[in-house]
């Protein structure tokens, strides 16, 4: 397999693992933020319930003051922390759906690079299209720098909750552990 190919299909790996990180990261954080809004919207439920029990109200029940001032100010806590963990819920909830955007134009992209990749393959077997080998190649070589760039420009727009993932993979392939046989390539 000559060296541009390997350098194509490489790229091509470092594509699926980083479409992956980005829905797995998607889906795992939905799970939990399914959970995380409705434990805020119990808490926010129970603090209006006890804001709305106010000083005549409770001394239906005689209960002491001091105890009505305390829970008031438990619910103006529980109501401060329900806006934050709101705040930060819509956050995570706008990286969920960049995530999943940027992971389906991953997917695109590696969907073109095969197709490349193949047509490729095809004239370099039926000898068609092109008579000089050379110039095949330097096409290769030009389609491999076109994809590299347009597969940073989408890393650099990666979602601080996929980085983690992302960051795993590119040591992997800095330490040698994501090295692949020829045999692996070839079935990419």
């Amino acid at each position: 397999m000559s060296e541009i190919i390997k350098a194509f299909k490489k790229l091509q790996v470092d594509m699926d693992y980083t479409k992956s990180s980005l829905f797995n990261t998607g889906d795992c954080h939905h799970s939990g933020l399914i959970w995380t809004r409705r434990v805020t919207r119990f808490f926010a439920f129970a603090s209006l319930i006890v804001l709305a029990m106010n000083k005549d109200f409770l001394s239906i029940f005689d209960i002491n003051q001091k105890y009505v001032l305390l829970t008031v100010f438990i619910a103006n806590v529980l109501n401060y922390a329900v806006s934050e963990l709101s705040d930060k819920i819509e956050d995570l909830n706008s990286q969920i759906k960049d995530c999943k955007k940027h992971g389906h134009e991953i997917n695109s992209l590696l969907k073109e690079s095969r197709n490349v990749l193949a047509i490729y393959e095809d004239y370099k077997v039926k000898q068609k299209k092109y008579q000089n080998f050379d110039d095949l190649d330097d096409y290769l070589v030009y389609q491999l720098q076109d994809f590299t760039t347009k597969y940073n420009v989408i890393i650099e727009k990666m979602p601080h909750i996929a980085e983690k993932h992302y960051n795993k993979t590119q040591k992997d392939f800095a330490n040698g552990t994501n090295q692949y046989t020829e045999q692996e390539l070839n079935n990419i």
